[in-house]
């Protein structure tokens, strides 16, 4: 039975080819401006509170989503800086999820965060945390969450003045 199911739907997503490569590229690379990667950033910060709020309270597993949230507010924050900076949208392609290039790039391009913020960011990338925000549930060794919420509110009270 299970044989003639999965020929079954083998065939249905095999009956229609697959988009031209050009038309899969433009759906891959979003074009955008830093204003509306930055506002991106901003939305992901905002869903990320009420979690935050909550997360004292909750299991480890439990607290993943705000991590995750938080992570990827992070990454795009850097990322609306360096385009507002002058870097190219496809240079940071380049860049993948990796906070430590981001964060020395925006470095080079006049962002001052503290030193414990700047450890932070390079511990996040080297512990790999948002690979494993994304796909383990049981994480062995993760920033606090008030480390996470510290970074995050200094990330986007230094590069607010970019955007405002």
């Amino acid at each position: 039975m299970a044989s003639t199911q999965q020929h079954a739907i083998f065939t249905a997503l095999t009956q229609f080819p697959p988009p031209p490569r050009h038309d899969r590229e433009k759906q891959k690379y979003i074009e955008t401006d830093a204003a509306s990667l930055y506002a991106l950033a901003e939305a992901y910060r905002q869903a990320a509170q009420p979690l935050w709020q909550s997360g004292m309270n909750l299991d480890a597993i439990e607290r993943l989503p705000f991590r995750l949230m938080a992570a990827h507010a992070i990454e795009l924050c850097l990322s609306a800086y360096l385009l507002k900076s002058g870097v190219a949208l496809e240079d940071m392609r380049g860049f993948q999820h990796n906070l430590t290039v981001r964060l020395v790039a925006a470095e080079g391009k006049g962002l001052l965060l503290r030193k414990r913020t700047v450890g932070h960011l390079l511990r996040m990338d080297k512990d790999r945390e948002y690979l494993m925000t994304r796909y383990n549930p049981a994480p062995l060794a993760l920033s606090e969450l008030t480390r996470i919420k510290a970074t995050l509110d200094e990330l986007f009270d230094k590069t607010g003045t970019a955007f405002n």
